[in-house]
């Protein structure tokens, strides 16, 4: 990844980090009552909100890869064939571990609120462990079951080989409820 592109990529996550930022006061920073100002009370509703519109937070069952056990099983073929239409694509290479999972949280959870299903992970084949596989490949699998990304995900298989093979990973995410 070129310096120019990869400046590039941190500022755009700065930004998008940093939009909802204001200073804090000095004074009384330990004394402030949450009941004083009524958008610090939808603020704090907000927060509590579980993800997708669910009613209650239920314990999600952790996908292994190819697991389609919460998905139709026509839609579970065209994911694992290809088939489905890629709304979006982020490709990984080049990046840290932690630059990766920002980027996929934050690339997951946009394109979950835009209501998009199906998007590619293009995580790279790597040869740098004793399994032969990247490291961004062995985690990309595990990111996908973290607790804020999981609620997101119906499904992920490997890509086919014309969208990177086993260096790329299919995700079907949920339906965006209204």
């Amino acid at each position: 990844m070129s310096k120019q592109k990869q400046n590039d990529q941190e500022n755009l996550l700065w930004e998008f980090y940093r939009q909802d930022i204001k200073p804090l006061k000095k004074k009384n920073l330990i004394e402030k009552k949450i009941d004083n100002k009524p958008e610090e009370k939808k603020l704090l509703k907000l927060k509590q909100e579980p993800l997708m519109g669910q009613k209650k937070p239920r314990q999600l069952s952790y996908l292994e890869l190819g697991d389609r056990k919460e998905v139709d099983k026509n839609l579970g073929k065209k994911l694992v064939k290809g088939k489905l239409l890629l709304d979006g694509t982020l490709d990984l290479h080049g990046m840290t571990q932690g630059e990766a999972l920002d980027y996929l949280s934050i690339f997951l959870k946009k394109q979950a609120f835009q209501g998009k299903r199906c998007v590619l992970i293009i995580a790279g084949k790597g040869n740098f462990t004793k399994s032969g596989k990247g490291i961004l490949n062995q985690k990309v699998p595990e990111w996908l079951n973290l607790p804020d990304i999981r609620p997101l995900v119906l499904s992920f298989s490997y890509a086919q080989n014309r969208h990177g093979g086993t260096g790329a990973f299919y995700v079907l995410l949920k339906r965006k409820k209204s």
